[in-house]
């Protein structure tokens, strides 16, 4: 019974991260991949409606959606978010240690003992 409840819960919570997934992705992703999503979707739901459900049933309904979802997450990736070069955008922190090592070049290596004004 314990095995059934986890089954159980772990198809809820594939079910739930589809459904926001899928809202996530918004239009980054095909029509194709996110139908593939839905069906697959449903089929897990249908799949734990009952309670004697086949267990083995469902966990293969659940590797279906779950390379569902991969697809859909990796056409999120390659889509990337709008305005997005690849770079890490530049924070205070970030320029504050660029500078950083830029006077460490010209300075040469500090020596241990050695205070460093900034």
């Amino acid at each position: 019974k314990k095995e059934r409840v986890e089954v159980r819960n772990n198809a809820d919570t594939l079910v739930f991260t589809a459904e926001k997934t899928l809202k996530d992705a918004g239009d980054k992703v095909s029509t194709d991949d996110k139908k593939a999503v839905e069906e697959a979707k449903e089929d897990v739901k249908k799949a734990i409606e009952t309670e004697d459900f086949n267990k083995e049933d469902v966990e293969a309904k659940m590797k279906i959606l779950s390379e569902a979802l991969q697809k859909v997450g990796a056409a999120m990736y390659q889509q990337g978010q709008p305005g997005q070069t690849g770079e890490q955008p530049a924070t205070e922190d970030s320029a504050k240690q660029g500078e950083s090592k830029k006077d460490e070049s010209k300075k040469g290596p500090v020596e241990e003992g050695e205070v460093v004004n900034e």
